[in-house]
């Protein structure tokens, strides 16, 4: 299934490696990753609003 350009939906990224509680959206960072989203093989960065 693939979600239109300019829709809007929420992404929950969970992690097995410690994070410190006080971590702020300047410090995250969310890629794509996946042969069927990225022609070249290169993660692909995605902005936080």
């Amino acid at each position: 299934m693939m979600i239109p350009a300019g829709a809007s939906y929420v992404v929950r990224v969970a992690t097995d490696l410690p994070v410190r509680d006080d971590v702020s959206a300047d410090e995250l960072r969310l890629y794509v990753w996946n042969a069927r989203y990225t022609s070249d093989r290169k993660g692909v960065q995605i902005a936080f609003p």
